[in-house]
């Protein structure tokens, strides 16, 4: 009955489980590309109408186990391709072959203190959320730029921190917190060590230099850093301790209150750092802010002080410099028209240093601040106008007492820079025919502005004589050399560029072109040790 090729137990073993095999039905298949023919893998398979479901492996293939009764539907889908459903009449293998489409997302309006900087589309740009700071671990500001393409980050033994951007020098790089510009009238340079990392919601690059919206000078680019809003009722403490050195840790703490459409919140930090086990950078960081949400706009106030200090192994040399700002905006609709922003602000810097006991110097800047804009949008054109001021006054107090000698040295400066002018930014956007290229977009930026400048220096070399009688020092003058001067100089900013963004079936594209000039004058404080360096010269040649 039975053929000796097949035993008796196998056939029974095969009898037993069929009744089992047969409640089961299989459906398998491939999910491809549509166009290229390439499997996808990933793709999401499941029967509608039921939890049952299975992604596709590696090449693209996919196996559902089905109990229940034929037809059925099942449906697939993978991010950036068309969801496809499909009736399966038996069991067996099938072929799905899927389209590719563009995403589009529902725009987003974001409210907060200040709208985000709007970003010059013909010049790229990179940014990284808090969320991925948190994941990544990162404590200081600097790792996060570090990160970031084409960005190198120098720190220095003293522990201050400076940014380059495609190879430019770290003046020439406008560093913003919040619309407060943060680079020292020392150097032009930021210190990105000072910010503290806790507060801040985002980090944006804007590369390209001809930013006309951020003033002059921004030859390499703009780095944009957003602190957190009062969005909600919070407290927060955060501390960290390095593991060689226990004077190496962060402490930082943040509070923010909220009723209805008012918010207030600060946050309180300070860190250490310890560089080559020697020498010690400390730095505090207070960021207060108050919103008010009004039926035409929103009104802000924000006080931000910044201060560090950096202190040698020996403790013959001493550094420390502070900034406060005070600044008020308003961002919203005047007299039914919307999209006006208006910020007026007050900034102090101070840098005091000694080296060796005999040397010291003390610097101080006051600017004052003005800016009033309006964005606009017509049909295929957008674009930015803008009118701004600063005065910046700065004060220089060089003192040198020799170790060998009686004499004595003094530098005295008070000098003051007033530039106001106007920028504008016009883009046009056009779509076009091809199915590769979406769109293409041509911008023009310019900034006119007009800056007076006003020197008043003096330098006066002592000699110093003991006086018994009062046991004290009198010190008289030997020479005495006095400088002015007033000058007004042109300061222009021109820009042209051009972006065009497509897909393909394979990737997305945007390419950016720039081209322009862009003139920055020297730093006040450049102006002050021109003339000091040129009077030493002289002192020298005759």
């Amino acid at each position: 009955m039975f053929s000796r090729s097949f035993p008796r137990e196998t056939i029974l073993i095969f009898l037993g489980f069929l009744p089992v095999c047969l409640l089961y039905a299989q459906i398998t298949g491939a999910v491809v590309d549509r166009d290229t023919q390439e499997a996808i893998a990933g793709a999401n398979v499941i029967i509608v109408n039921t939890d049952m479901g299975i992604t596709t492996n590696n090449k693209g293939m996919f196996a559902l186990d089905w109990k229940g009764e034929f037809p059925i539907k099942i449906r697939v889908s993978h991010i950036g391709y068309s969801e496809q459903d499909i009736t399966i009449q038996t069991p067996g293998e099938v072929l799905v072959s899927l389209e590719l489409t563009v995403l589009e997302g529902a725009e987003i309006l974001i409210t907060g203190e200040r709208k985000k900087i709007e970003r010059e589309v013909s010049s790229s740009g990179e940014d990284v959320s808090l969320e991925q700071i948190e994941i990544r671990g990162i404590r200081d500001i600097g790792e996060v730029l570090q990160e970031m393409s084409s960005v190198v980050i120098s720190t220095a033994p003293s522990g201050r921190q400076t940014a380059s951007i495609r190879g430019s020098n770290a003046n020439e790089i406008s560093v913003y917190l919040d619309g407060i510009r943060l680079n020292r009238a020392l150097d032009g340079v930021a210190d990105l060590a000072t910010i503290d990392m806790m507060d801040l919601s985002e980090v944006e690059i804007i590369r390209g230099g001809n930013s006309v919206l951020f003033g002059p000078g921004n030859f390499g680019g703009v780095i944009h850093l957003s602190s957190q809003s009062p969005e909600s009722n919070m407290i927060t403490m955060y501390r960290n301790i390095g593991l060689t050195d226990e004077r190496d840790q962060d402490l930082s703490g943040a509070i923010n209150l909220r009723v209805r459409s008012f918010g207030l919140g600060g946050r309180f930090s300070g860190k250490s750092r310890l560089y080559d086990g020697r020498t010690l950078y400390t730095s505090l960081f207070n960021n207060l802010v108050s919103t008010l949400e009004l039926s035409d706009g929103q009104v802000s106030a924000r006080y931000l002080s910044l201060g560090n200090s950096i202190k040698f192994p020996t403790g013959s040399i001493i550094a420390k410099d502070s900034l406060a700002v005070s600044r008020a905006s308003f961002h919203g609709s005047i007299l039914g028209t919307r999209d006006w922003e208006i910020q007026y602000g007050f900034r102090v810097w101070a840098w005091q240093d000694s080296f060796f006991d005999n040397i010291t110097r003390d610097l101080d800047e006051e600017t004052t601040m003005f800016r009033i804009g309006k964005s606009f949008h017509w049909d295929q054109w957008d674009g930015t106008l803008q009118w701004e001021m600063e005065d910046q006054w700065y004060f220089g107090d060089n003192r040198i007492t020799p170790k060998d000698t009686k004499q004595s040295w003094e530098d005295n400066a008070r000098l003051i820079w007033l530039d106001k002018g106007w920028a504008g930014v016009l883009r046009y956007t056009t779509p076009t025919d091809t199915p590769t290229m979406e769109s293409i977009r041509f911008e023009l930026g310019v900034r006119p502005s007009q800056a007076k400048y006003n020197h008043r220096q003096i330098i006066t070399e002592f000699d110093s004589l003991y006086n018994q009688a009062s046991d004290s020092w009198n010190q008289s003058v030997i020479q005495e050399t006095s400088y002015e001067k007033d000058s007004e100089m042109e300061m222009s900013t021109f820009r042209l560029g051009a972006y065009l963004r497509g897909t393909t079936p394979r990737f997305k594209y945007n390419l950016f072109f720039n081209q322009g000039w862009n003139k920055r004058a020297p730093t006040l404080n450049d102006y002050f040790l021109w003339f000091t360096t040129r009077d030493q010269a002289d002192a020298i040649l005759h």
